[in-house]
């Protein structure tokens, strides 16, 4: 009997090591870390915006179109203040230093896959939430003032959820763009 129990205790143990979580020596690894006011982003090539569009997008380090782009992985995106008539031309971002003069992380509901109840009007329970986490910029130079926000963001479902650590941004922007951090 008390080899069963010790067995138990050591088992026991052992769970409760298994359960804890690595920590990283980068802060900048957390979900809780942001590119701060005051960071520099640095853009090395020239991005376009489509028409139509006032925003253009960055995945896996490489330049996407919206239809190209999975909100399932993380993405970022410029964004560009303009009147109506010039989103009907191709434009571009050129390469340039921003510094960020504002920076949040927002969330914002979604959902994904319509049951039948939502396509008749139903407002009760929905088939599954997610949530659009997004770290934003804003953004400010004097030779691209219509520049005006980076934004970073990933489609997840609420028990999954994180904000993207500073590493995963910097991932996912990969060699288009560079971060220097103010206390870097």
């Amino acid at each position: 009997m008390k080899p069963l129990k010790l067995f138990a205790q050591i088992l026991t143990i052992f769970a409760l090591i298994s359960c804890q979580t690595m920590k990283s020596s980068d802060p900048y690894d957390s979900p809780q870390s942001t590119i701060s006011t005051g960071s520099m982003i640095e853009l090395l090539q020239p991005l376009d915006f489509l028409p139509g569009y006032s925003r253009t997008f960055i995945q896996s380090g490489q330049p996407q179109t919206y239809s190209e782009v999975d909100q399932r992985l993380p993405y970022c995106q410029f964004y560009r203040y303009e009147p109506p008539s010039a989103v009907q031309t191709l434009r571009s971002i050129q390469p340039d230093l921003f510094k960020v003069t504002a920076s949040s992380q927002t969330m914002e509901i979604g959902t994904t896959g319509v049951s039948i109840f939502a396509s008749i009007g139903y407002s009760g329970r929905r088939d599954r939430d997610d949530y659009l986490l997004s770290s934003v910029m804003k953004l400010s130079s004097d030779l691209q003032p219509e520049i005006v926000e980076l934004k970073c963001a990933v489609l997840d479902e609420s028990d999954h959820w994180n904000f993207l650590s500073v590493n995963q941004i910097k991932a996912t922007l990969g060699e288009l763009v560079t971060i220097t951090l103010p206390d870097q």
